[in-house]
């Protein structure tokens, strides 16, 4: 398994990176002492070792990726407020339809990208619960063994997680629920611009007309509500279990 120099935890010694020696060697005919034969004995213990050093990069490697993916969801959307304030300023009633389209279209965009990182996140989530299920799998396996001669070792590797995976804090919830509602946001804006577009004759503004400005608050405020039904679906169907 390849390890980055610059990110931890870092490559430690394990039981079959040793140099086997066979012990017939120093009696055959034309062959030294120190000849490196192939190993042909399976080693459980450096199996699991290996497995949980696994479990562990993954698990760590899960949650500083769904940090970073956090941050730059906030920062996104930090310039996405930025951008939509400049081109507001940039208004002129004679280029009203042009900067409505343009708007639709960045805050449609906007929108995709963040059901598309909000499924990310959900995976990466699912990552480190399969991590920590590892983890926690191995260390049974070590309590169960050494119990008998070990007392002490339930409460050395004790489970952290007895009352259930950490995937169900408040935290995951709390970020889900703030890049569906965003998400939501912009596709509801997109709505809103796309019928200021509606001023040029057309079948659509001929029918919303008569319902008043009402109309479009209506539409935005419903687009928005399927949009985060559309969040909460998927979130039911993959959150992490």
């Amino acid at each position: 398994m390849p390890f980055d120099p610059r990110d931890a935890p870092f490559p430690r010694h394990a039981p079959y990176r040793e140099v086997e020696t066979d012990p017939r060697a120093s009696f055959a005919p034309g062959i030294g002492a120190e000849a490196e034969v192939v190993g042909t004995t399976l080693k459980a213990e450096s199996i699991l070792l290996e497995e949980f050093n696994a479990a562990s990069v993954a698990t760590y490697q899960a949650k500083e990726a769904s940090q970073t993916l956090f941050n730059l969801y906030l920062l996104s959307a930090g310039a996405l407020a930025t951008g939509l304030g400049v081109i507001v300023n940039a208004y002129s009633p004679s280029a009203r339809i042009s900067l409505d389209l343009l708007q639709t279209v960045i805050l449609c965009i906007a929108g995709i990208l963040s059901f598309a990182l909000f499924a990310k996140f959900l995976e990466q989530r699912q990552d480190y619960v399969e991590g920590i299920r590892g983890m926690e799998a191995i260390r049974d396996i070590y309590v169960r063994r050494l119990r008998a001669r070990m007392p002490e070792i339930e409460t050395a590797l004790r489970s952290r997680w007895k009352h259930g995976m950490p995937a169900h804090g408040g935290a995951d919830v709390i970020i889900s629920g703030t890049m569906a509602l965003l998400g939501s946001l912009c596709f509801a804006g997109a709505m809103g611009h796309e019928l200021g577009l509606l001023n040029a004759p057309s079948l659509l503004s001929a029918v919303l007309h008569p319902l008043g400005d009402a109309s479009s608050l209506v539409l935005e405020a419903a687009v928005c509500v399927l949009a985060l039904v559309a969040h909460v679906i998927y979130y039911v169907r993959n959150k992490p279990t």
